[in-house]
């Protein structure tokens, strides 16, 4: 699976991994959720606005930490869509993403906008 990633139209990186590293970092950050109090879902949203608001940071391991949070964030977004139910991480196997994060107007949410139709690429 491969993930591009932008931001107000502006480019963020490009992240890919296989089935298996995906489930770890969903393991290894549901353990950091349980570790803080807080749903790791929760401490996503707050790392993506963030990003939104003044980009990534640019030192390491900060910038590879919250690239990991942005992709724990977008694979449990909710695909909102009739004939590909569930979050995105459900179709990680078979479709690669563009995603393009954008602040909601009312300025505490992110939208998630997904560039092109990724369940058209196979029929």
């Amino acid at each position: 699976m491969k993930m591009t990633v932008y931001a107000r139209g502006d480019y963020l990186f490009t992240w890919e991994a296989s089935d298996a590293e995906i489930r770890k970092l969903g393991a290894e950050f549901e353990r950091l959720g349980v570790g803080a109090g807080e749903p790791p879902t929760a401490i996503a949203n707050t790392v993506v606005q963030e990003i939104v608001k003044n980009g990534l940071p640019q030192e390491d391991p900060q910038r590879r930490g919250a690239m990991a949070w942005v992709a724990y964030f977008l694979l449990h977004t909710d695909t909102h869509r009739g004939d590909h139910p569930g979050t995105y991480a459900d179709y990680v196997s078979a479709w690669d993403f563009e995603f393009d994060l954008r602040p909601h107007a009312d300025g505490k949410c992110i939208d998630v906008a997904v560039l092109g139709d990724p369940f058209a690429q196979r029929q």
